[in-house]
């Protein structure tokens, strides 16, 4: 009736192992204290939910996939309690499964199929306190009671939750410094290594902070201001222009009204015209990230070139409309195409020199309209996806697992041997078929055969494993994610006909140089194009900035915002293809 002779268990018996289990992980400091009083009483309240059923189950086998749904509309209706609790109970249950998989009482997890109410049944509802009355409340405890203030002034301040305030000890106070130490082990976002001290300025007008993180200490001051200042970095284009500049906006798959902005070089016409296709992730037309603007750069250089540039902002973003999170690759590549018959209807545009310059996802859009689109004249790949979906997604996570500081090389074989099981199996199963069975088989049995120290190592400790795993059944299951896993540039590269410049920084981590120039320059070979430049530049990241420490946490912080050597190698490259009239 059961595969393993421990299914034969008694579930008392069990329980009371599991009970020692998670008691011994409280000892050894793996849990928190909230999580072993919480696993407990969840536990607690199964054992007497048994009790209580006219046939209370005898074996461990017996708990299955009706009795968990018995017991937990049970915990939801019987009791009266909230969606968000029973969703609560069903995590505890599944890391409860993980349990009973791993020392073989059951063969499958009995939470298997079993979904949560979601977050629309229980979303948390949060009122703003208007400036008016804070500051109201704040003048009546500051003489009918401080210590209540001093609390509301420490939770704001560090960060943290009133439980984890309780846990502030006296020694973690300095009334000399004018500081409060928050440990790690108190927040409940803790992660090792990672430590932030402040100080008040005299008025409390600002605080003086130092961020520690593995070893590297960040300075900086949070300040009171009237207004938002923005960032400034001098590679950012600055007036005047020598050309001009243009609001427009155009009408993609019937309904996605794209707003972006048109530069048109000076002189008479028609000039030579490109579109700049941004990558991953919503980006306004000027590619902004903490201040830099690299299409915006890219732009105004080409301008100042003599071409025509296109750039605009994405799906749901600035003043495009659409849901950003419903398109496909192949819908950003519409878009684009929408972009090139506005570009070929403007007078002063040269229509036979048209051509699409992509940064990261984008130069795989620009290597598919070089592909697939009469209109297109050149194509520039920044960045640009030149292997497959599965193999970009292998390359990319343990390039950056490997410059995420505190990372030991076998933590990255770690984290990839579960990295390449889930890649492996969304890729394996047909774009037409549901992904929630197969995937949480193939995790289950990933994590059934691991040993502890492994499962610690991926942080798959205090029920983090079904957090991490319905986050990422999540984003497996998105349109976009599914259709770019089975990427294939073999369907798209060799038949591209035109000149191609592809640029990586030997430095990339998103979109590593050396296996993606490398796929690129063999199709390009292999559909016999003889018209392509591969250029791999020393010492710049995926932003094509040049790096310190070459990791993503560092991005914003540098003060390139586009290299000017490619820059350079982009606009003698197209006075070499692109011929002028």
């Amino acid at each position: 009736e059961a595969e393993y002779g421990k299914s034969y268990n008694k579930f008392e018996e069990v329980c009371e192992h599991y009970k020692r289990y998670i008691t011994k992980l409280y000892k050894d400091d793996v849990f928190r204290e909230e999580t072993f009083v919480a696993y407990s009483s969840f536990l607690r309240n199964l054992r007497q939910y048994n009790e209580q059923r006219d046939i209370p189950i005898t074996y461990i086998y017996q708990l299955n996939s009706a009795y968990v749904v018995a017991f937990l509309d049970h915990i939801y209706i019987d009791r009266e309690n909230t969606a968000q609790t029973r969703d609560n109970y069903l995590s505890w249950l599944r890391q409860f499964s993980t349990f009973l998989l791993q020392q073989q009482y059951v063969n499958v997890k009995p939470t298997e199929g079993i979904p949560v109410l979601g977050k629309k049944a229980h979303k948390k509802k949060r009122t703003i306190i208007e400036k008016n009355d804070l500051i109201r409340l704040s003048d009546y405890l500051k003489t009918q009671n401080k210590y209540y203030l001093l609390a509301c002034y420490i939770l704001y301040y560090c960060f943290i939750r009133p439980k984890e305030m309780a846990k502030i000890k006296l020694e973690h106070i300095s009334i000399k410094n004018r500081t409060i130490f928050v440990p790690a082990d108190i927040a409940i976002f803790n992660r090792e290594n990672i430590r932030f001290e402040g100080a008040f300025h005299s008025g409390k007008d600002s605080i003086q902070a130092e961020v520690t993180t593995y070893g590297k200490i960040r300075e900086f001051t949070l300040g009171k201001v009237d207004s938002l200042r923005p960032i400034y970095f001098s590679q950012n284009p600055h007036p005047p222009y020598p050309y001009h500049s243009e609001e427009i906006t155009y009408v993609s798959c019937d309904s996605i009204q794209v707003a972006g902005t048109l530069t048109i070089p000076s002189g008479k016409g028609p000039f030579p015209a490109a579109i700049i296709i941004s990558g991953t992730g919503k980006q306004d037309r000027d590619g902004t990230f903490s201040g830099h603007k690299p299409f915006f750069k890219i732009a105004d250089y080409l301008t100042r070139q003599g071409f025509i540039v296109l750039r605009t902002d994405d799906r749901g973003t600035g003043k495009t409309n659409g849901i950003y999170e419903e398109a496909t690759t192949c819908d950003f590549a519409r878009d684009a195409q929408a972009g090139i018959d506005y570009l070929k209807q403007r007078p002063e545009t040269d229509t036979k020199h048209i051509g699409v310059i992509g940064h990261s996802e984008g130069g795989q859009v620009a290597l598919m309209l070089g592909a697939d689109s009469p209109d297109v004249s050149f194509v520039i790949s920044l960045a640009g996806v030149g292997v497959d979906g599965l193999q970009i997604l292998k390359l990319q996570n343990k390039a950056i697992l490997r410059t995420t500081p505190g990372m030991t090389p076998e933590r990255v074989d770690q984290f990839m041997s579960l990295f390449n099981t889930l890649f492996d199996k969304v890729h394996a199963v047909p774009l037409e078929q549901p992904l929630d069975i197969p995937l949480r088989q193939a995790f289950d049995q990933w994590v059934a055969q691991q040993d502890e120290a492994t499962l610690k190592a991926v942080n798959f400790n205090d029920g983090r494993d079904e957090m991490f795993f319905s986050r990422y059944l999540h984003q497996a299951q998105g349109r976009w994610y599914r259709e770019m896993i089975n990427y294939d540039p073999e369907n798209y590269i060799p038949r591209i006909r035109k000149p191609v410049l592809a640029l990586n920084g030997d430095k990339d981590i998103m979109v590593p140089a050396k296996e993606n120039l490398e796929s690129i320059k063999q199709l390009l070979d292999k559909g016999g194009n003889t018209r392509y430049k591969i250029v791999e530049l020393p010492g710049l990241n995926h932003m094509f900035q040049h790096c310190k420490e070459c990791t993503r946490e560092e991005i914003p912080d540098l003060e390139d915002v586009f290299s000017e050597e490619a820059l350079q190698i982009m606009g003698d490259w197209l006075r070499e293809n692109v011929e002028f009239r």
